[in-house]
């Protein structure tokens, strides 16, 4: 990660410099000028040698360089970070702040923190100027930072989606960190197919050597794919600090061409089959200036994926059917959460995807798994603000379960093995292996490693400051919510800091217009059942499937050609009569069974 040094510019020669130092070291003067939502540690002082008596102190004026506009990253301050959530879950953020500076150099900590929802489009394109004594006084400093936020991949320019495609290019390249493997890339790979080689079950064949999924099929799914993101996109900063990870929304498809992961200028595209049920392979193209052109892995050959429509998204399951208005009851759970995202749509979407990825071990070999699993994180982030799930402190299982550590006989290590309980560290960053396993199938761990301990950030104010052995509890607050030891460095385009503040749409998940009653039905009819001509309906609900048109069209037509009177409800305080036989009259209205019949009419 690139460190910069304070900058101050614009001043009189009399005027005291003054240094933003975001992330930044007091020491040194190394700072780190990348934020997100959460607020970043800052140190502002005065710049040692400004000539000023050392007991003087000298009053400045922090602002935005320009004002807040979309496409343009935007921050505000605080003095601490107790301050700020009250400030942005009251509406009452401030994007200035004056401060008191010592002439002596003392460093006044302050908060810096993106002002949802301005993210930045280009690397430091937010400039946080110093004013001496008021707002509009001359400037004595200034730093240029960027609000870095993971965004969707339909929202990227195509200068952003060239930056990350070149960094994800440059893995290949880059040294790996097991001397086992070549480069970064590969060994990212490793580490996936080696911790999902295990199974759930003992086979007879496998019991005496088989160990359980790491990564998969129990409660640390999201918990351990979140901290392999994060391992990938540090690793990508490290060739472009301004890239981040793109996320892929399943659900949406906003053309013919489907989503742009699929395009030849992105991570490729492949044919479309005649048959659509035909699961043909196909080798992906890409544009010819695209850096991923030619992508093979060792031992796999050149990329390939089912040819499959990419429009023919209605498969997958959308975020809305994991949020409950009333934000309680089955959907706030987390088992409840990760599991869902697991069947549908992680799974769902490997194997329409194919054909690497629909081998769930090696498919990170496929440039397009980065945008289809931080898209699950995203989901995961979008429940957690919905619901206020950022406790890791085990009190709440609704947060994660199982809240505890792993203990021989839990009941829970049937279905969740060691790892994947709440203070269970995490494999491979914990190094914890067993090349001859134990007999409890449920204990044991994959008989080697891949790297050692999570790599520390770095960064003044990021997870870890030193290297660390992650438990999954360490990933529920990712940003720093509730405890700011735990900010990873990762923000999403929509989804606020704090769960108090209002998450933007999602995009493409909206209700769709109802379809309305037949124009010759009696208008109480209509109300009485909650409905009434060009309205929006709240049922069906977007991630509902919707009924066949041909089925809705045949029994509206049906209902208009067979029925002599209009349709009508019996009052919910009138005992219904019990169907009877149908007869010849058409006169007395019935509670009919489903699906519908009208007596005397030919089915």
């Amino acid at each position: 990660m690139a460190l910069g040094v304070g900058l101050a510019a614009g001043a009189a020669a009399a005027d005291p410099q003054v240094e933003i130092l975001v992330h930044g070291d007091a020491r040194t003067g190394a700072h780190f000028d990348y934020v997100t939502w959460a607020p970043s540690p800052t140190l502002v002082r005065v710049r040692p040698g400004s000539g000023l008596a050392p007991d003087a102190t000298v009053t400045v004026v922090l602002t935005n360089g320009t004002a807040p506009a979309d496409g343009k990253g935007h921050v505000n301050f605080a003095l601490t970070t107790d301050e700020y959530r009250k400030a942005v879950e009251g509406g009452g953020a401030k994007d200035q702040i004056t401060l008191t500076l010592k002439a002596d150099g003392t460093p006044q900590p302050i908060i810096v923190a993106g002002d949802f929802p301005h993210f930045s489009r280009n690397d430091k394109d937010t400039p946080i100027v110093a004013h001496l004594g008021t707002a509009a006084g001359p400037e004595v400093g200034a730093a240029a930072v960027m609000v870095r936020v993971r965004r969707n991949e339909e929202t990227l320019s195509a200068e952003e989606r060239s930056r990350f495609l070149w960094a994800l290019a440059a893995l290949r390249f880059q040294k790996s960190p097991d001397p086992r493997w070549k480069d970064t890339y590969t060994f990212l790979v490793e580490m996936h197919d080696i911790g999902a080689r295990g199974i759930m079950e003992p086979e007879p064949e496998l019991a005496a050597k088989g160990y359980p999924d790491q990564e998969h099929k129990a409660a640390a799914f999201v918990a351990w794919h979140r901290a392999f993101l994060l391992e990938m996109e540090r690793a990508l900063q490290k060739v472009d600090p301004a890239v981040t990870l793109p996320y892929w929304p399943m659900y949406y498809s906003p053309g013919k061409d489907g989503a742009t992961v699929f395009h030849a200028d992105f991570t490729g595209a492949n044919t479309v089959a005649n048959d659509p049920d035909f699961m043909a392979t196909d080798l992906i193209r890409f544009d010819a200036g695209n850096p991923l052109y030619g992508w093979n892995m060792p031992g796999r050959g050149p990329l390939m994926r089912w040819r499959q429509d990419r429009n023919n998204v209605k498969l997958f399951n959308t975020p809305g059917m994991l949020l409950d208005k009333s934000k309680a009851g089955l959907k706030s759970n987390y088992s409840f959460m990760a599991g869902s995202v697991e069947a549908n749509p992680h799974n769902v979407g490997h194997g329409w995807s194919g054909v690497w990825m629909s081998n769930c071990r090696i498919s990170p070999s496929d440039p397009m798994f980065w945008p289809f699993h931080t898209y699950f994180d995203w989901v995961w982030a979008a429940w957690q603000q919905h619901y206020d799930r950022f406790r890791s402190d085990g009190a709440d299982p609704a947060q994660y379960w199982p809240n505890d550590a792993y203990a021989d006989g839990n009941p829970s290590n049937q279905t969740n093995p060691l790892g994947h309980h709440l203070r269970d560290t995490m494999w491979p960053w914990n190094g914890d292996i067993q090349p001859t396993p134990v007999a409890t199938f449920s204990a044991r761990r994959p008989p080697e490693t891949v790297g050692g301990p999570f790599a520390a950030s770095g960064v003044p104010g990021l997870w870890p400051q030193t290297p660390a052995k992650p438990t999954p509890g360490v990933f529920i607050d990712y940003a720093g919510y509730v405890t700011s030891d735990t900010d990873s460095g990762v923000g999403y385009d929509n989804l606020p800091w704090s769960p108090k503040q209002q998450a933007q749409p999602f995009q493409g998940d909206t209700a769709p217009r109802r379809p309305r009653w037949p124009s010759s039905w009696p208008r109480t009819a209509r109300r009485r059942n909650g409905w009434s001509r060009g309205a929006r309906s709240t049922w069906p609900q977007p991630w509902m499937p919707r009924p066949p048109s041909q089925a809705l069209h045949w029994r509206w037509a049906r209902m208009r050609r067979c029925a002599r009177r209009p349709w009508t409800f019996w009052p919910a305080s009138t005992p219904r009569p019990r169907w009877k036989q149908p007869t010849r009259s058409r006169a007395t209205p019935r509670t009919p069974p489903w699906p519908i019949r009208w007596s005397g009419c030919a089915p």
